[in-house]
């Protein structure tokens, strides 16, 4: 027997959403125990029940202590494409904001716009009007967007059971549109991993290529990180709690600058990357000329977005005080400084600024399984 996270009752994911008050516990339960009746036995590709997708989208969220209007449109968001329940239905039961929600996250009504226009829409035209009528909701409710990316999340991360011309479409729309999305709205971890999927379905040789990259820098950055992080730790004394971690490039940032996508000539950067932790935002600034004076700095590599307003934080999905300093005549690094709470909510954006309340710790990403084997 597979162990796994969510059982056919959801009784993991209740036990996730403790954070939440006893009566919207009830609304939420309420909501599991409809959409199981509601889906049935359907069954995905995969072979598992189809009620499994849903409540791992919901799982997901739960981990980021989402609301919970949030928690219930996320288990309800397929109800009204796949089933007999209306959106009238739904708010009558749960009301109006996760009857909105709901709507939100559902496909672009076809029958109606085709019974307006006097005409077939062709699977392009409903695609993009699904696409407008997701970012024209999120106008008022940026939770639709949320919930819509983690939908995705679980969708590529399941995507094995899918025909291959479907895998790649979903990749091809999983690049264009719901990674930029993640990364507009500042989630960064979630972009990176969108794009991965993506990346391993529509080029599997070259993802492969770039994962032995990744893991041989990773292989040469144990050896020199040590050494450094030793340097730095003795040069930062008096700066209270420093922590000091290695900052691995992403597979996706890593094929941008790989040479078969741009000039042949243009390699993978080998500079070994750190990340400087410190509690407060001053100590940043301190940090950033004790590590000049420790090492010299190239001015043309010097980046200061630390002092940003949030909302720029959230398009550029971190804060830190970021330079490439040379250790050597011959060798280089590149340190980034940041304080524990940018740490904490930037690769996280608006899950982090509309769920949980800033300076708490992240919860661990645990990856939900829905395996009943």
């Amino acid at each position: 027997m597979k162990l796994t996270l969510l059982d056919p009752e959801g009784n993991e994911f209740l036990v996730v959403i403790t954070y939440l008050s006893v009566d919207d516990i009830a609304r939420v339960k309420d909501a599991v125990a409809w959409a199981r009746e509601a889906h049935g036995e359907e069954k995905r590709k995969s072979g598992e029940l189809f009620f499994f997708h849903p409540l791992t989208v919901a799982y997901y969220l739960a981990e980021y202590e989402a609301d919970a209007p949030t928690l219930i449109a996320a288990l309800l968001h397929d109800v009204a494409e796949d089933t007999t329940i209306s959106i009238e239905e739904i708010e009558t039961r749960f009301g109006e904001e996760v009857a909105k929600l709901v709507d939100g996250l559902t496909k672009f009504d076809k029958l109606t716009a085709e019974a307006q226009l006097g005409r077939h829409l062709t699977a392009e035209e409903l695609k993009n009007a699904t696409h407008y009528k997701l970012f024209d909701t999120m106008i008022n409710d940026y939770r639709i967007g949320i919930i819509k990316i983690f939908d995705r999340l679980h969708n590529m991360r399941t995507m094995g059971s899918m025909p291959p011309h479907k895998q790649r479409e979903k990749a091809r729309e999983t690049l264009n549109i719901y990674a930029p999305l993640a990364y507009r709205l500042g989630m960064w971890k979630i972009k990176s991993e969108l794009q991965e999927l993506a990346i391993a379905i529509l080029e599997p040789a070259h993802y492969k290529k770039l994962q032995q990259r990744l893991a041989d820098y990773e292989a040469k950055q144990k050896k020199v990180f040590g050494p450094m992080a030793k340097t730095l730790l003795d040069a930062l004394t008096g700066l209270g709690p420093v922590e000091i971690m290695p900052d691995q490039p992403d597979i996706f940032g890593t094929y941008v600058e790989s040479e078969e996508v741009f000039h042949e000539t243009q390699g993978f950067d080998n500079t070994p990357r750190l990340i400087v932790l410190l509690k407060e935002e001053i100590s940043c600034y301190i940090a950033l000329g004790k590590i000049h004076q420790l090492w010299d700095p190239l001015a043309s590599n010097l980046t200061i977005t630390l002092a940003s307003p949030a909302t720029i934080c959230i398009v550029r999905c971190t804060r830190p005080l970021s330079t490439k300093a040379n250790r050597s005549k011959s060798a280089f690094a590149r340190c980034g400084c940041k304080s524990n709470r940018k740490q904490v909510f930037c690769p996280s954006g608006w899950t982090g600024r509309g769920f949980r309340p800033f300076g708490l710790p992240r919860p661990k990403n645990k990856s939900a399984t829905c395996s009943t084997t």
